[in-house]
């Protein structure tokens, strides 16, 4: 005899939501107490070229130090294009005082089946130490667990960048591994710290 009590509704399956990829309409601007996160445009490049023409910049983010604006035009445009093919979101990084991009962050590599991503991020050294990128980060974080659905976010960083990967670990981070020689740069290969933070982790910390 079949029961007249209906079965309650159960929550769907964890494994059911899907990941929210790139375009989003309109681009989202994230804010917080001293930030403003929003799309770089054109007429950004003097800012883009500033922040990559910085040595030390290039050096931690493994690129080629940035001498002239058409570096930078070029960049701004493949950002633009990369988002609007659904592969990445990158966000300028301003002081709410003033629209200038100071730096930037944001998702690449997306993994539509794992609901995955890795990050990026940089700042001009004037502004290191004062918590701006620990800010801005917490932020994209927010935005990616509780808008686009990220289950893991996966981090790389040199070994000798201590300030990122130290960054990362108050962030709630977990170093997972050395990769050996998995990047080759300025002529020769260089290990990488990987690091992931999942949506289940505490990622208020520090």
């Amino acid at each position: 005899m079949e029961s007249a009590i209906p079965e309650p509704a159960r929550p769907p399956s964890e494994t059911r939501r899907s990941l929210v990829c790139p375009p989003f309409t309109p681009f989202p601007v994230l804010e917080t107490q001293r930030l403003i996160l929003r799309e770089i445009r054109a007429d950004d490049t003097p800012a883009i070229f500033d922040l990559y023409a910085d040595e030390t910049i290039a050096a931690h983010v493994g690129s080629v130090t940035f001498s002239s604006h058409a570096e930078a035009q070029e960049i701004i445009e493949f950002m633009s294009s990369a988002y609007g093919e659904g592969k990445v979101i990158r966000w300028g990084i301003t002081l709410r005082r003033e629209d200038r991009v100071i730096g930037s962050c944001g998702f690449h590599r997306l993994s539509t089946r794992d609901r995955r991503a890795e990050i990026g991020y940089d700042l001009s050294p004037t502004y290191w130490r004062q918590g701006i990128m620990r800010e801005a980060l917490r932020a994209m974080f927010g935005f990616g667990f509780e808008t686009m659905h990220l289950h893991r976010i996966e981090a790389m960083t040199y070994p000798a960048n201590i300030a990122s990967w130290r960054l990362l670990e108050a962030l709630g981070f977990t170093c997972e591994g050395l990769l050996r020689d998995y990047a080759f740069l300025r002529d020769t290969f260089e290990d990488v710290k990987i690091y992931s933070l999942l949506e289940t982790d505490d990622r208020l910390a520090g």
